[in-house]
């Protein structure tokens, strides 16, 4: 084989790795469309990291370490599924899913 075909042969092999790579990722995210605090609840588990906005424009970022049937806890803090105007969640495994709009 001549040194050009290798390399296109090559580039072809990494061109395809890198797709497949891609659509694994893809995947792997889930959005869900939140219309409850039980459609939160679902989504999320303990570990979980979590970026909630809320509905007066607050960020939180944290591990979720607790949850109840009226909010998610993390280190030091609590954010009710009343405030949450999106949440967005990060797994064990890294993937993020949405969990949109509350309310």
């Amino acid at each position: 084989m001549t040194s050009k075909i290798r390399r296109h042969r090559f580039r072809q092999t990494f061109v395809i790795a890198l797709l497949s790579l891609t659509m694994l990722g893809c995947a792997g995210q889930k959005q869900i469309e939140a219309s409850s605090p039980d459609v939160v609840i679902a989504g999320v588990n303990v570990g979980d990291e979590v970026d909630i906005n809320s509905k007066a424009g607050k960020h939180y970022r944290f591990v979720v370490t607790k949850i109840t049937n009226k909010a998610l806890y993390g280190e030091g803090v609590r954010v009710t599924y009343a405030e949450m105007s999106t949440v967005e969640t990060k797994n064990k495994d890294g993937v993020f899913k949405r969990i949109g709009n509350l309310f």
